[in-house]
């Protein structure tokens, strides 16, 4: 069959998509897997005439592989099955007579789809964004503007996702994203997720998944869904590699280099990776308050520049020994070791009621954070058979550490300049360890040729030991403030287990699951003779039916329950001094929050796609600013409000203008309505925000693409904080070089500077206007170069135990 004819009949089967059925005799079915006998999911089977290679009709595989052509009538036919990645899979010709009612044709194996012409390596091109049944994935590689990115600026250019100023994420609105890293939960805090982001290029980064909702088998974390996060890894029998540089310019520099490796022969693989990535940046923070204070008011105009620097260097070693063809045994490592160094400087006008003889307030903040994280795997993984009946069994060990120095000068001047008050000079060293022991075993079992039922276990076991050293420059020497010198020590257990069973009932996909979480958690101050329990044990059910809707469409609907618990860093009662008044504290009275969500999704011609969202979350966690108006401070904190209710609605349509021009439309539209008492008072807000994101892709002469991202959100609601609306639009373009060995990338972010939040919070006494400023706008350039063998057959990918709990952890 020729190439133009078989690549018009793989378009045309994707138009047609699930097609209704015609009266025939036969009813041909079968499964399609992987080389590694893995089922493969929504990949593509044509039944065509054996003379001329015609389509007859095609069908999906569905979740377990297994896909059904009915209505067949008598003849000689070809089997052609194909997924994106892999090798088209033709079978021998096929005689169908009326005496055959059914045919089994068993596995269809496809192979990877790397085909070697000398030493150029040709690959189909996956999408910037494809839509799956449970997901949304982000092809890092396939965007140009992607390059020369970190991995939290990558998240907020994503769809429904949005990365606030103070970086926490947020999916269609609603914040408690989980987010795992290779489908393993990093048990850390918001924070620290943040700055781990922060320090990854997107460079290092194959793929994002967004899971709005996500079955029984992952943790029950995470109340607005998950974000998955695939890190690149060489594969290949044989040696290969790849090599990376990147350097970014805006205000100041960046740069990145990596470098991973592979090494496979039949019986085992051995794999790793170095990088390091330095960035330096800028943050403009204006700040407005107005304080009440005894029936007048304090006004305070805060003006701040911070320059920030960090320096992060990542290893990755692992190996599989593949003991038998049904069994692997894998070990992992992989450590971080980094610094980040803060400078800042500014000034607080004062007007109004004063707090004193000043009306001026100059600070000079200098500090500098550095990290040793590692994490230990052991992994074993069993095939019983090649149908997908198989066991795995995950345990692991993470190790964090971070130490904080902080010294925070503030100087008081009057209206003439003069200084008229003892400077306030504060220093702190914050000491954190995280100890994290993990074990989990997952297990499934197909049920005949279209069910399938999962079931898994999971133990995780986490130490943290919070130090806080506060001292005063008082009499030209530093003393200790033991008032705000604190220890802090929490440490939880979660056991966890699961089941999820999925069939097909004819034409009707149903998956459903229940998982059960104990939680048993005490956190102690020694210093402030303070200690808190936390004992519960809460089940989280999971349901989702799919099914056709006429010719072309499709339906599918979704249940969840699921959990968002306190980070550590949120629990730890700790004052923070920002500045003479302001200052962050921890709540260790937090409780859990609980969603329930229910979801609709509707495909319309196998292209345009259409997402409904309900959700209810009780004990909402968010941060809020209190204020004690008489000594005119603001404390930013983290607490539990009653009711918080979203409401979500998600259209992704795909255009193509011309050959050589097409575009992606994303708009998301969402009502978040909060309803709370607070501080004595109540909140009762209420929010429509809209998200527009256009993807256009240009396929130029000399195999260039170039990309242009355009993206606007109206104004917003983030607990109490209202967000004004932004946009903001994204150039680049890339190239094949070097027979296509190589990829050279280059982009501009953020073309007009315009990605900028302006926040307002006005509740209750609290009367604050925020406009930070970041280094959003950068020209990136990014350069790749694979060596080495490239007849790529794909790895095992593996999840360890310990990354739900590495989410949590904080080094701030």
């Amino acid at each position: 069959m020729k190439k133009p004819t078989y690549t018009f009949l793989l378009l045309l089967f994707f138009c047609i998509g699930i097609s209704s059925t015609l009266s025939a005799q036969t009813l041909l079915k079968g499964r399609v897997l992987d080389e590694q006998q893995k089922p493969l999911s929504y990949a593509n089977v044509l039944l065509l005439h054996a003379k001329d290679s015609s389509l007859v009709k095609g069908a999906v595989t569905d979740d377990t592989g297994i896909f059904a052509i009915e209505a067949v009538p008598e003849g000689l036919y070809l089997i052609s099955g194909s997924m994106l990645g892999y090798a088209a899979y033709f079978s021998k010709s096929l005689q169908l007579n009326a005496q055959q009612p059914e045919m089994n044709l068993g596995d269809l194996h496809l192979q990877s789809a790397a085909v070697k012409l000398g030493e150029v390596t040709v690959k189909g091109q996956k999408p910037f964004i494809e839509l799956q049944q449970d997901k949304m994935i982000i092809n890092v590689d396939a965007s140009p503007v992607a390059a020369g990115n970190n991995a939290l600026e990558l998240l907020a250019k994503s769809p429904g996702v949005m990365v606030d100023h103070n970086s926490t994420i947020s999916l269609k609105g609603r914040s408690g994203v989980l987010v795992m890293i290779n489908g393993k939960q990093t048990y850390m805090s918001a924070e620290e997720v943040t700055r781990m982001l922060e320090n990854t290029p997107a460079s290092s980064i194959e793929a994002i998944e967004i899971i709005s909702n996500p079955s029984a088998k992952y943790d029950a974390a995470g109340t607005s869904g998950i974000i998955n996060i695939r890190m690149k890894k060489e594969k290949g029998l044989g040696t290969n590699g790849n090599l990376t540089l990147g350097a970014g310019y805006g205000e100041n520099p960046r740069g990145s280099a990596e470098l991973r490796m592979n090494h496979r022969t039949k019986d085992f693989n051995v794999f790793g990776s170095y990088g390091n990535f330095y960035n330096k940046r800028f943050q403009d923070i204006d700040i407005f308050r107005r304080i009440p204070f005894e029936n007048t008011f304090t006004e305070m105009k805060q003006y701040d520049r911070k320059l920030m620097w960090s320096d992060n260097n990542r290893i990755n070693v692992g190996a599989d020994w593949f003991l038998s063809k049904k069994t692997t045994l894998g070990i992992l490592a992989n450590g971080s070791l980094g610094e980040w160094v803060p400078q800042s400087s500014g000034r607080n006008l004062l007007s109004g009621a004063l707090p004193g003889a000043f009306n001026e307030v100059r600070s000079d903040n200098t500090g500098g954070d550095t990290w040793r994280d590692y994490t230990t795997n052991l992994n074993l993984k069993h095939a019983f058979d090649t149908k997908g009946h198989e066991l795995s069994f995950d345990a692991d060990y993470s190790n964090n550490n971070a130490d904080k120095l902080q010294t925070n000068t503030n100087r008081f001047f009057n209206t003439a300049g003069t200084e008229v008050d003892i400077p306030n000079i504060v220093r702190t060293d914050a000491a954190l360890e995280v100890d994290i022991v993990a074990f989990k075993m997952d297990y499934t079992r197909p049920l005949g040729e279209k069910s399938r039922l999962e079931a898994g276990w999971k133990s995780s076991f986490v130490d943290t030991n919070n130090d806080l050293v506060v001292e005063t420059f008082t009499e030209d020497i530093w003393q200790n403030d033991p008032l705000r010198s604190n220890r802090f020590m929490y440490t939880e257990n979660i056991h966890a287990g699961y089941l999820n069973f999925s069939t097909q009932l004819k034409k009707i996909s149903v998956q459903m699951g229940l998982r059960g979480e104990l939680t048993d958690a005490l956190g102690q101050s020694p210093t402030l003779s303070e200690r808190f329990t936390r004992n519960y044990f809460n089940l989280f059910p999971s349901l989702s039916i799919s099914h056709p809707a006429g010719k072309d469409n499709s339906l599918s609907y979704n249940y969840s329950r699921r959990i968002n618990r306190p980070s550590y860093d949120d629990l730890n009662p700790f004052v923070f001094f920002i500045d003479q008044y302001t200052f962050g504290k921890g709540n260790p009275y937090l409780t859990p929050e609980f969603t329930n969500t229910v979801g609709l999704n509707f495909s319309f011609k196998n292209k345009y796609v259409l997402s409904l969202n309900y959700n209810h979350t009780t004990d909402k966690i968010t941060q809020i600013l209190e204020q004690d108006d008489a000594l005119r401070q603001t404390y930013q904190t983290t607490a539990n409000l009653s009711t918080f209710k979203n409401y979500s609605a998600t259209v992704s349509a795909p255009f193509e203008w011309a050959k050589w021009w097409s575009t992606r439309v994303n708009i998301v539209g969402y009502i978040n309505d909060l309803d709370s008492p607070f501080n004595n008072g109540t909140i009762n807000q209420s929010q429509f925000t809209a998200q527009f994101m256009a993807m256009n892709t240009f396929n130029l002469p000399g195999k260039v693409r170039g990309e242009m991202t355009v993206f606007y959100q109206t104004k917003t609601l983030e607990g109490i904080f209202e967000i004004d609306p932004m946009w903001g639009m994204d150039i680049g373009a890339s190239t094949p070089i070097w027979k296509g060995k190589g990829n050279l990338k280059l982009n501009l972010s953020d073309v007009f500077f315009t990605r900028q939040p302006h926040i307002i919070v006005k509740q209750g006494t609290v009367d604050v206007i925020v406009d930070p400023r970041n280094e959003s706008r950068r020209l990136n350039l990014t350069l790749s170069y694979k060596f080495g063998k490239n007849d790529v057959k794909p790895s095992r990918r593996r999840s360890t135990a310990t990354e739900d709990e590495l989410e949590r952890v904080s080094r701030q």
